[in-house]
């Protein structure tokens, strides 16, 4: 670290247009607040954004889920024209058949088709039985999360913000993040005047299996229910004596959007699981939220030499793939005792 701080003293580094930082990389472990990801288990979708915030470099970041199959430019542009207006604190996708699966009922109806059946509405599976009624309990029925439910595309992977926005926000290191900050956000910008959704039209993703959306079900409940009990003590408090006021509220809301044949079984699992969420603080506690970057001393005291380390990272890892297999080390590997294939190997 001595050396990186000479280096940056007097000779800053060129940040790189194309970063690839690793949350693996021992380097960063420092930014995760004690909770730094162990190899051999998945780290999170909410701890390599926390990643991305901390390195990047732009004014405006945004975020698209890695396992789309067709991004193209449309995706990046439609999410950054908002930002135009330099009021704007938030850009939402949504996607046709995940989050707009009214459109789907309307063409079963007018064609003919059975719409319980309807094999395109398993697309929107999670968006139907999970987050519209619970965005719509945390906005109208708690009102302690206020235009919550405005939003089309809740659980979508596709936002963008100005760089200290997601700064000040805390991160959840798994898959409840598009929840939290959308929560966090109607909090601090309950106007929601300069928060779009954006359709990014269709999208090709492969879908969660059952043990998949479980766990995403347990992470988005888990991360309410954090935050319900952060803002809002005195109604997690009533919440927690008595599961039953939220989970039949669920139900009845769930259940009056309910179109899919397969639609019952999950909201009664969904269900369950909320019940266990609201039912059992020990288990509450054990979920890793991250603190704003802002707020994360180690980021205060070190944040250029992230930035330099992510550009010096892309950097080999350029140049490992120009230069095959060969081990590539650095005076700034050196002096920390890693080598480019301890890392990346």
């Amino acid at each position: 670290e001595r050396y990186i701080d000479r280096a940056l003293a007097f000779d800053r580094p060129e940040y790189l247009p194309v970063k690839a930082v690793n949350v693996f990389d021992e380097r960063f472990a420092g930014l995760f607040n004690g909770h730094r990801p162990v190899r051999g288990t998945a780290p999170g979708k909410g701890a390599a954004m926390y990643l991305g915030m901390a390195v990047a470099t732009g004014d405006v970041l945004l975020f698209l889920d890695t396992d789309f199959k067709n991004i193209d430019d449309s995706f990046v542009l439609g999410l950054l024209g908002p930002f135009e207006n330099p009021r704007t604190v938030l850009s939402k996708a949504t996607f046709d058949l995940e989050d707009l699966f009214e459109d789907v009922v309307e063409d079963c109806l007018r064609e003919g088709r059975p719409v319980e059946d309807e094999p395109l509405l398993m697309k929107s599976v999670i968006s139907r039985t999970l987050a519209r009624p619970m965005t719509g309990i945390l906005d109208e029925s708690l009102g302690v999360f206020p235009g919550m439910s405005r939003f089309r595309g809740p659980l979508s992977g596709g936002c963008g913000a100005p760089k200290e926005v997601w700064h000040s926000l805390m991160i959840p290191t798994h898959y409840g993040i598009e929840v939290s900050y959308l929560m966090q956000l109607v909090r601090m910008f309950p106007a929601q005047a300069l928060a779009y959704d954006v359709n990014l039209g269709a999208v090709v993703q492969e879908s969660q299996d059952e043990k998949g959306w479980m766990n995403m079900a347990g992470n988005i409940f888990s991360t309410i229910v954090h935050h319900l009990r952060h803002f809002s003590p005195d109604i997690y408090e009533r919440m927690k004596d008595d599961p039953g006021l939220m989970v039949d509220e669920y139900l009845r809301r769930a259940g009056n959007i309910a179109i899919h044949r397969s639609d019952a079984g999950r909201i009664k699992v969904h269900a369950g699981i909320l019940e266990k969420t609201l039912s059992d603080e020990e288990a509450l506690n054990n979920g890793v939220i991250l603190p704003a970057l802002e707020r994360n001393v180690y980021m205060k005291e070190r944040g250029n030499m992230l930035r330099y380390l992510a550009a010096d990272s892309s950097a080999h890892r350029i140049i490992n793939i120009k230069e095959g297999s060969r081990r590539y080390s650095h005076p700034t590997l050196r002096s920390l005792g890693i080598g480019i294939d301890q890392i990346y190997g």
